[in-house]
């Protein structure tokens, strides 16, 4: 064989191996709606549904050229999340009951405009939003990420030593999570417990430890010997995944089980055995500790979207409103509230400058101050910002928001 022929054989056998990541990436996308669902249900990953008109919508074929068809975003997506494609083509024709999905969908998700990224939850709720990016798969890719990352959820610590210390300081009794080896479904399981909404409502009211044996995510030997130590202490039997609720304070055992059950299970057994949350109307800038509270209470949440230190209209809305007493006795017996900033003159820990940035490509926010009244349950029920008066307006116009339950 010449030698022309053998590298040009080789070169194409490079091409197809280096290929065949953003192949996998086209043949991950599905394009059943139920499909998605159960698969998300079945791995606890979130969908990514994208509404594109892939013939026809300048955006939305660069955004499938520059970020979807790469191998980066292959990977990330592998790992992250499951794969829906919802296509508006113009030159060519759908299956009828794909068409017919496809428009069912839009209207359901009030899609106005192509291409429109929705992340959905294992019920199909959605609880964050994007679009074409640029920067490639690296941009896209950090964005999701912060999507992802403002998604409500329980966030446990992962040393029992750190949960033991704040579950005291709290005054809230510690729900141990023991995870013996590094089993993918079983740690799907327990994820999927921690974003369960009636297991986020009552957050507010303990504190989550999540620490496992062995494998990357072990957590240390120090904090394994404690964990061991109070599980011999209330005589639990050893088991896969083991569920302890005690307080602390009273080194009393409240709960335990052998494995993780279902959601409902626990958060039946929970309800009785936990304190009522404790708020007193500040603000948080956790917005799932907010989501929580405002579950556990029944109340809506206002969050604040705001430049405190630079925003002229945030600091007026500030000073004429939120630091009022007649807004902070409302407040304290009606709502829950959040402030998410984004400053110029001081620097936020990471953890909240990415919590921010994926609540307001959430919430869509353009500018500030943008105020989102939030049902209890976390949905969107209106808009606010700046109003002139003081308090008492405001507090009119978010008790009409508030009422109208969204209806507009």
């Amino acid at each position: 064989m010449k030698r022309n022929t053998v590298i040009a054989i080789l070169l194409t056998l490079l091409a197809l191996f280096l290929a065949a990541p953003a192949a996998r990436a086209a043949d991950a996308w599905l394009t059943s709606y139920d499909e998605a669902v159960a698969q998300s249900k079945k791995t606890g990953k979130p969908i990514l549904a994208d509404f594109t008109g892939s013939d026809w919508c300048g955006w939305c074929i660069k955004l499938k050229e520059e970020v979807f068809s790469k191998p980066e975003f292959g990977k990330w997506a592998a790992g992250n999340v499951v794969l829906l494609e919802l296509d508006f083509p113009r030159k060519k024709e759908l299956p009828k009951p794909l068409t017919e999905q496809n428009k069912k969908l839009a209207a359901k998700y009030g899609i106005r405009g192509y291409p429109t990224v929705l992340f959905l939850d294992e019920e199909g709720e959605p609880f964050g939003r994007s679009g074409y990016i640029e920067g490639g798969p690296k941009a896209w890719c950090a964005n999701a990420d912060a999507v992802l990352g403002s998604r409500p959820q329980i966030h446990p610590q992962t040393n029992y030593a750190v949960a033991a210390e704040l579950a005291k300081q709290k005054e809230v009794p510690l729900l141990l999570i023991v995870e013996k080896d590094d089993d993918a479904k079983r740690a799907a399981a327990v994820s999927a417990l921690l974003r369960d909404k009636h297991m986020i409502g009552l957050g507010g009211r303990m504190v989550v430890a999540r620490v496992r044996r062995k494998g990357a995510g072990a957590s240390s030997a120090a904090s394994l010997k404690e964990v061991d130590d109070l599980l011999k202490q209330h005589q639990v039997k050893s088991g896969d995944v083991q569920i302890a609720l005690v307080d602390l304070p009273k080194n009393t055992l409240l709960h335990s089980a052998a494995k993780a059950p279902a959601a409902n299970e626990l958060v039946s057994v929970l309800k009785d055995k936990l304190p009522q949350p404790k708020y007193s109307g500040e603000w948080l800038d956790d917005y799932q500790a907010a989501v929580s509270f405002a579950a556990a209470l029944g109340r809506p949440l206002l969050l604040d979207f705001t430049g405190s230190d630079w925003c002229g209209w945030c600091i007026k809305l500030d000073k004429e409103v939120f630091e009022t007493e007649e807004f902070k006795k409302y407040a304290k017996e009606n709502l829950v509230l959040v402030k998410l900033d984004f400053p110029k003159k001081k620097e936020l820990p990471a953890h909240l400058k990415a919590q921010n940035d994926g609540l307001a490509e959430k919430f869509a926010v353009q500018g500030f101050p943008t105020i989102k009244v939030l049902s209890s349950s976390a949905q969107p029920l209106g808009d606010m910002g700046y109003m002139e008066g003081g308090p008492v307006p405001f507090v009119k116009r978010l008790s009409e928001i508030v009422a109208s339950g969204g209806k507009k």
